[in-house]
């Protein structure tokens, strides 16, 4: 995905981490590759080349957060990153969408879903978010966008993102 607006600091592509490598993590890939449209013709998927690009941003907004069920996306910055795990551009979502305009291209951000997952309480707690994204200039792009959240010292951190194409 190319964006048309500089890049942010702070953001490094990196290994997975010990957290990332546990079975929750695999389920949510598995997850997010299931709401992944197939099509049946051959010569559609050669013509079409899916996107998948998955990072592993280190980026913490910096806004504190008590608990993850406390998060609510619909009205809050959420932040889109480029297959090196550096942050694009930001939406401020009102009533889950977005739409920003710059000189020669737009793009429009809505939350499709958000869920926190938490099997025992000893465990960490772990929210996924999937937002549909478009981006237009020449032409149009539709992707999917799903995020894994994690608190560090109290702060909301994107560790995972997954960007699917959805045409």
């Amino acid at each position: 995905m190319n964006y048309s607006v500089p890049h942010g600091r702070g953001a490094a592509c990196r290994a997975p981490s010990s957290h990332a490598r546990k079975p929750e993590a695999f389920l949510l890939c598995v997850f997010a590759l299931s709401l992944m449209p197939v099509s049946p013709s051959a010569y559609a998927q050669e013509k079409s080349r899916p996107t998948l690009k998955i990072c592993y941003p280190h980026y913490s907004y910096p806004e504190t957060l008590a608990s993850l069920r406390r998060l609510d996306l619909k009205d809050s910055e959420v932040v889109t990153f480029d297959e090196g795990g550096r942050p694009g551009p930001k939406a401020h979502l009102r009533a889950g969408k977005c739409e920003v305009r710059f000189k020669e291209t737009s793009y429009w951000l809505g939350l499709k879903w958000s869920m926190v997952l938490q099997n025992e309480p000893s465990e960490t707690e772990i929210a996924v978010a999937q937002l549909d994204l478009v981006e237009t200039a020449g032409s149009s792009s539709d992707y999917g966008v799903v995020q894994v959240f994690q608190l560090k010292e109290g702060r909301l951190s994107v560790v995972q993102q997954i960007l699917f194409n959805t045409r």
